[in-house]
């Protein structure tokens, strides 16, 4: 157990569970059997949730085999569309769509989850729309305010200017170096200085349009930063920039009475909500098994394998469910299908998942270094815990480690100050960490949580 446990720490995270395969000591394999489950298809649905019920089916795929009769049941997925819906709403309204019981709604059928998300829809959207647009108010506002700050000691009416038929007029900054060398240039422009700082100077240049092109040219080759002053900024500049500011203060003042009215729908609904997720999910993902199963006319077909040991909870799984036939086979009595191997954890290797929790695993060659939970299943590798890649921390209820990559949805993602990257803090995104390219993608999602 040292050199596992060493090997464990320094190469690769199943070490200790290959070296116990290699001695044959430490795992053995789960006694499996075939199930084959038959009935008509409108007791699909219940046979689906009586599979999960029982929790420990491994369900073959959909059937193509001719000599069967039976093809797969292809069908689109009718609850995945409600449920990005119900996602979305959650996402805008800050509640969590985490943590709720499918078992607390009593929704069954898209028409029920449609009406409910209407229902709270309704309320939201009018604020929505109206936060949306005082956050768009705001931040241009506070960009037109940046500009109009250096552009005080300018007196004359904005709009008026803008409005000369044969006047061009650029505002903007330049480096105040350059600014000395202006007056070599012998052409027709004038410059007029309304601000400096330790860097630049702030001003304006006016010219006549028909020679705008070539004026511009030249203030480009000083590095000329020029500001585009919005319409509706009106008045002069130091008038222009206090009605800015005015009109910041109120629109602040707005959206936070909006924000607070947002938020009381979502203290009022956040349990609904939760819980219409979490069935919304169960069904959605029992809906997903539908395609597993083989269809000839109105019967259907299931297979699957069970480890022996848990036959009793299948079929209690399904007492009491008339028209629904369980017949076991032996594992191997189907060629067209592979039973998969369980192996049973044994007391030297245990340590495993301590050792997980308590040192991290380095990932993909030591790229990162992963703490927590991990657990192996037909769906792949998945994790819950914490990844660290460089500077960033990421936490998931939910890591997909795949052989090039790892997906997740994050709890929260940060990136510490260091190593020349800047300071970053977000809660709910989307993932991707390719490891051999030296990357990780993080995306908000709509209405999401701002990085």
């Amino acid at each position: 157990m040292i050199f596992c446990g060493q090997s464990l720490l320094n190469n690769c995270a199943l070490c200790i569970v290959h070296c116990a395969l290699k001695r044959g000591v430490y795992l053995a394999t789960e006694k499996m059997e075939l199930v084959n489950i038959n009935g008509r298809l409108p007791k699909l649905d219940e046979a689906i949730a009586a599979l999960l019920k029982s929790g420990s089916f491994h369900i073959e795929e959909g059937f193509s085999h001719s000599a069967t009769g039976y093809k797969p049941l292809n069908e689109k997925n009718v609850y995945a569309p409600i449920l990005k819906k119900f996602l979305t709403l959650c996402t805008g309204l800050g509640c969590e769509d985490e943590g709720g019981s499918k078992d607390n709604c009593r929704l069954t059928t898209v028409e029920e989850f449609d009406e409910l998300y209407k229902k709270i829809y309704s309320l939201y959207s009018e604020l929505e729309g109206r936060r949306t647009e005082l956050e768009g108010d705001i931040a241009k506002r506070s960009e037109a305010s940046l500009q109009t700050a250096h552009l005080k000691g300018m007196n004359e009416d904005l709009s008026r200017l803008f409005g000369l038929e044969y006047i061009s007029i650029r505002f903007g900054k330049l480096p105040s170096d350059n600014a000395k060398k202006l007056e070599y240039f012998d052409r027709n422009f004038f410059f007029f200085k309304f601000d400096e700082d330790l860097s630049y100077t702030y001003g304006m240049y006016v010219c006549p349009k028909g020679e705008k092109e070539e004026i511009d040219e030249i203030f480009k080759t000083l590095y000329f930063e020029r500001t585009r002053i919005p319409d509706f900024v009106k008045g002069n500049a130091s008038k222009a920039y206090s009605d800015l500011q005015s009109e910041i203060e109120q629109d602040k003042k707005d959206l936070e009475l909006t924000e607070g009215q947002i938020k009381e729908i979502s203290e009022k609904y956040k349990k609904e909500l939760a819980d219409a997720c979490a069935r919304l999910k169960y069904l959605k993902g029992a809906f997903s098994l539908r395609r597993k199963a083989g269809v000839l006319k109105d019967k259907f077909l299931i297979k699957g394998f069970i480890p022996s040991k848990d036959r009793g909870e299948l079929e209690e799984a399904f007492r009491g469910l008339g028209g629904i036939e369980l017949t076991f086979l032996p594992a191997d009595s189907d060629s067209t299908c592979k039973p998969p191997t369980i192996l049973k954890n044994g007391i030297l290797t245990r340590p495993f998942k301590m050792l997980v929790g308590m040192y991290g695993l380095p990932t993909y060659g030591g790229k990162g270094q992963y703490s927590k939970r991990l657990r192996l299943d037909h769906s792949g590798l998945h994790g819950t815990g914490v990844l660290s890649y460089l500077t960033s921390q990421t936490r998931s209820k939910d890591f997909l480690f795949l052989p090039d990559s790892t997906l997740a949805v994050t709890d929260t993602f940060t990136v510490r100050e260091e190593q020349g990257f800047p300071q970053m803090a977000g809660g709910k995104t989307d993932m991707q960490w390719l490891p051999y390219h030296d990357s990780m993608v993080v995306s908000t999602f709509e209405k999401g949580t701002p990085l």
